[in-house]
């Protein structure tokens, strides 16, 4: 009867999980733009 629920709660997991992932991505392509006077388009 949980299983519905429990599925939910680990596709919920899994989005903010790559979204967390997306964001560290995008802070360190500015990062390395930053440290290696790179201008990323």
């Amino acid at each position: 009867m949980l299983l519905p629920a429990i599925k939910a709660a680990r596709e919920t997991a899994r989005k903010i999980q790559c979204m967390n992932n997306l964001k560290q991505l995008a802070y360190l392509s500015i990062s390395y733009a930053s440290d290696n006077r790179v201008y990323l388009e």
